[in-house]
């Protein structure tokens, strides 16, 4: 009458590991209608309707065999049967919320039983239902109270299973880490019992796991064996199968011949076998390596056979790769086909981040009811201990405030007048400013207007013109940009004030509006891999507020946060409600403040010191306190350096105020308070071991600035980018470019620190740098110029200023290559002659760095052979990097140098000894003679011997 539990285990890691899809097709009304009857009758009329209920089960032939109720069972029997086959009925129809209803149902009966096997069977279809609606905290409870059941009766198949359904669910919820363990020992137990059937499975499902967690050899090994053992038991469809598991790994690894020649090998069996999905893809895969191979006919070809599976079954995931593989496979050759499968791609990348996000949102809802009666329990205990608190604390407060009232009573006339002559001055004052802010603003707005409209009407009549479509675009960001930050200016100068009427308070869900504000700010931190996570303790709160204030608050502590946020971090928004009031906290784990910072973080203007330093522009949290105090509550931080901070804010949840109406998120639009971004510039495509061409390095956390200066240099040089002084002297030490252009204010590392850094390494000192930047001063002139910059532009530059500057460094650096290799003595063994030489127009540093090399190619040539990779390890640089800075303070590469060097001892050689040539061959570092003589004669025009017979 029910599946088999291991049956059914086997079904489970296979939808775990997607090669099965169940589809159940059948009609559910007459069940819906007997299993009501069956619930709301009585105990003597539930026999009956239970008879009525497996003949039509049988009818459906969803029952193995017909079933017949014992006459000797009592009423829970008889329930616990037509619940458990109810739960497992709705299950193979795929209705997991009632399956669950009803198993949970039967459980409650079985667990007062004995019958430990049928307990197992309903806590399997709980788990299994509970993982596919992504429930897996409770999927997982399930499945490890089955576990136990199992290892009390000992029988290790049974185990095994139970082990890798919980390896299985762990793997579902992307938690290959926890999930790792539990295959293992399942792999253990299967290998005692001898089953090779279930260690087949489950060494496939090893394999996924360490897939996940990166370890591709251990991945590509217990794939491999789960193929040995499908083979031996003649399984050939399996074992198509295993051998795909085997080409994602070697995929991931670079093998791509490998890969290539299971997955021809596993094509047919599988479309043998009629096994569609995996068929599909395996020609996905085969289209991938076609495209890293630039076999795009090929490519082409995998892919089209692919997407017809996966667009009837509805498989997105899979249908997007399709999709992305046909776009590159096609963008040369059929280019509206390419963009045809491109915005297909699109959509359905939307797609399957709006079912992670339900997941997702659905285990969050899952947790939140496991834990909220523990939560309640807490909260009442609290609001108790609170409650006797507050008695004592009235009893001892009111005698105080008895013997301190005469006191005050006499101190307040005196304060009530010097507060008056206060008020009136910060009366007068604050008038002026909100007066200067007001009429500044507008000002602002003016041009800003002619700005935008002048871009919109350009933009009409450059739709041919991509480039100067860009430009526009550029223009309004950032007239967007100046306009946000004039209205933040604004905002702040209002509410500072006081002279303006708040808006009107609405009454309604906080949790519901807060939540919608974390999903649309949580884009902030995807560049840098910064989420967002959302709790409320209770789930629901009703509260007056105001929502544009309390939007204004979210949004700037998010954003906040996530800015100063550490990469692959987590922001931990939670509100709760303490008494009368609400609290928002706001947790990240980034840079963190010092107690003074943390005093002045709310002031206006105010930025933090740091790497994230002139991030912002200091007025967000200004905010955030001007608008907490017009909602009549308070706002704090707690924070240390390198621990994180948190922000608490606290608000009455009833309000004074006149409350206008019921608040409702579906009605409300979150306010535009950001702009969109550019998208950052990109290197120029390079050789690394290239020694030829300029490159000119662009350090600017701005794209559009960087590309701006981009597109007033030669087009005919090679460009590189990096948004932050640390990543610049990376790419710097990495590239060795010719000439380095640098903002100053810049996260990570600013423009001046680089400049030092760049100063005092050996392998980046002689490159001219360009500092460019809006920091326009006298001190931060001469700041620049003494940490080492060869020029000093200020923001907003002249685009032929800074050509010039560029060109004129780099033919200065030319001349320098030119008159040094002019003015070089010929290098001896010892370098005495080269020490003892007229001054060369290098610097100290890189004459030594010059010296060195010398050196060093003079102690290799004694040796008998010269390595171009043991010369540039001997001096702590890869051969690229040794050869452009060679290139850089010579002119010459580094092969040249290196026979400069070779001819220049070989004269010496034959002019003072009378060594054969093939020993003076030798010592120069060439074993082989003839071609010593011919590199001789092609430098100086004379064989080793006509030299030695002119001279």
């Amino acid at each position: 009458m029910k599946a088999h539990f291991k049956y059914y285990i086997a079904i489970f890691i296979t939808l775990t590991v997607g090669l099965f899809n169940f589809n159940k097709a059948s009609t559910t009304e007459k069940v819906d209608a007997l299993l009501q009857q069956f619930d709301q009758a009585q105990p003597n009329r539930q026999r009956a309707i239970a008879k009525n209920l497996f003949r039509q089960l049988e009818k459906e032939e969803f029952l193995d065999e017909p079933f017949s109720i014992p006459a000797h069972w009592p009423a829970d029997s008889i329930r616990a049967e037509v619940w458990s086959t109810a739960g497992q009925y709705y299950f193979y129809d795929q209705d997991f919320k009632r399956s669950i209803y009803y198993s949970n149902l039967a459980l409650q009966i079985l667990q007062g039983s004995h019958d430990t096997e049928r307990v197992a069977d309903c806590m399997s279809y709980l788990s299994v239902a509970y993982t596919r609606i992504s429930d897996y905290a409770n999927a997982i409870s399930y499945a490890k109270e089955v576990l136990a059941i199992d290892r009390k009766k000992g029988d290790r198949s049974n185990i095994s299973s139970s082990l890798s359904n919980i390896a299985g669910i762990y793997l579902s919820s992307k938690r290959p880490e926890e999930a790792k363990p539990y295959i293992l020992k399942a792999i253990e137990n299967s290998t005692a019992a001898k089953d090779s059937t279930r260690m087949a499975i489950q060494m496939g499902i090893a394999s996924e796991i360490f897939q996940n967690l990166g370890e591709n050899s251990k991945a590509l090994s217990y794939a491999k064996e789960a193929y040995e053992l499908e083979k031996r038991r003649g399984r050939r469809d399996k074992a198509a199968i295993r051998l795909c598991q085997m080409a994602a790994v070697q995929i991931e690894m670079g093998l791509l011949a490998d890969a290539r020649s299971n997955l021809l090998k596993a094509l047919p069996e599988l479309e043998k076998s009629g096994n569609r999905q995996s068929y599909s893809i395996a020609c996905n895969q085969l289209g991938s390596i076609a495209l890293k191979n630039g076999d795009l006919s090929a490519a082409r070809d995998y892919y089209t056979r692919a997407l017809s599976f996966f667009r009837q079954s509805g498989d997105f995931f899979n249908e997007s790769k399709t999709r992305q593989g046909l776009y590159l496979a096609l963008k040369e050759s059929n280019p509206r086909a390419a963009m045809e499968h491109l915005e297909r791609f699109s959509v359905l990348k939307d797609s399957i981040y709006h079912k992670e996000m339900q997941e997702a949102m659905s285990e969050y809802d899952a947790q939140y009811r496991n834990e909220s009666l523990k939560d309640r329990n807490a909260l009442l205990q609290e609001s108790l201990a609170y409650e006797q608190r507050m008695k004592r604390t009235i009893i001892w407060t009111a005698t105080a405030i008895l013997l301190l009232a005469a006191v005050a009573i006499l101190l307040l006339v005196k304060l009530t007048r010097l507060r008056k002559q206060r008020n009136d001055i910060l009366r007068r004052s604050e008038r002026s400013r909100t007066n200067f802010f007001t009429n500044i603003t507008h000002e602002f707005r003016t041009p800003l207007t002619v700005i935008r409209g002048a871009a919109n009407d350009a933009s009409r009549f450059a739709v041919d013109n991509p480039a100067l479509q860009e430009d526009l675009n550029t223009i309004k960001r950032h007239e967007q940009c100046l306009l946000n930050l004039i209205n933040r200016l604004l905002d702040i100068s209002r509410l500072s004030s006081g002279h303006v009427e708040a808006p009107a308070f609405r009454h309604g869900n906080i949790t519901g509006f807060i939540r919608m504000i974390c999903e649309a700010t949580a884009f902030y931190g995807i560049d840098r891999n910064v989420k967002v996570e959302y709790v409320s303790k209770p789930a629901t709160i009703d509260m007056d507020f105001i929502p544009d204030y309390m939007e204004r608050i979210v949004q700037n502590l998010l954003s906040n946060s996530i800015k100063f946020s550490n990469p692959d971090s987590v922001v931990k928004v939670e509100t709760t409600v303490d008494g009368g009031n609400l609290l928002l906290t706001v947790h990240d784990d980034g840079i963190g403040m010092t107690a003074e910072q943390c005093e002045k973080i709310f002031e206006p203007f105010y930025q933090v010191e740091g790497r994230n330093r002139n991030h912002g522009t200091g007025v967000g949290l200004s905010l955030v306190s001007l608008s907490v105090k017009a909602m009549k509550g308070s706002v704090k931080v707690d924070s240390e350096p390198d621990k994180g901070s948190t922000f608490t804010v606290s608000i009455p949840l009833k309000s004074d105020a006149r409350v206008d109406g019921t608040f409702t998120p579906d009605n409300y639009q979150l306010s535009s308070n950001t702009v969109s971004e550019a998208a950052p510039a990109t290197d120029n495509p390079t050789d690394d071991d290239a020694e030829e061409g300029v490159r000119i390095l662009i350090v600017e956390d701005t794209p559009d600035v960087a590309r701006y200066i981009k597109k007033q240099l030669n087009p005919d040089y090679q460009y590189f980018f990096a948004t932050n002084g640390q990543e610049g002297l990376e790419k710097a030490e990495t590239l060795v470019p010719d000439v380095i252009i640098t903002d100053v204010m810049m996260p990570e590392m600013d423009g001046f620190e680089l400049t030092e850094h760049i100063r005092r390494s050996a392998l980046l000192n002689h490159i001219p740098v360009i500092i460019v930047t809006a920091k326009a001063t006298h001190e931060d002139r001469m700041r620049g110029l003494n940490a080492g910059a060869d020029a000093y532009l200020e923001k907003p530059f002249h685009a032929d200023e800074l050509n010039i500057r560029v060109e004129k460094l780099l033919e200065q650096r030319r001349l320098l290559q030119e008159k040094f290799m002019a003015m070089l003595p010929a290098p001896s063994e010892t370098s005495e002659s080269a020490n003892g030489s007229e001054a060369t127009p290098l610097s100290e540093r890189d004459r030594e760095f010059y010296d060195k090399f010398t050196g060093l190619v003079y102690r290799q040539m004694a040796d008998g052979k010269i390595s171009y990779a043991d010369l540039a390890s001997d001096m702590f640089l890869c051969r690229a990097q040794l050869g452009r800075k060679l290139k850089a303070i010579t002119g010459r590469t580094l092969t040249e140098l290196v026979l400069d060097i070779r001819i220049s001892r070989a004269k010496e050689l034959l002019l003072s000894t009378d060594y054969p040539v093939a020993d003076i061959a030798m010592q120069c570092g060439i074993d082989n003679p003839p071609y010593f003589s011919q590199l001789f004669r092609k430098a100086t025009g004379l064989t080793p011997q006509q030299f030695r017979k002119q001279a």
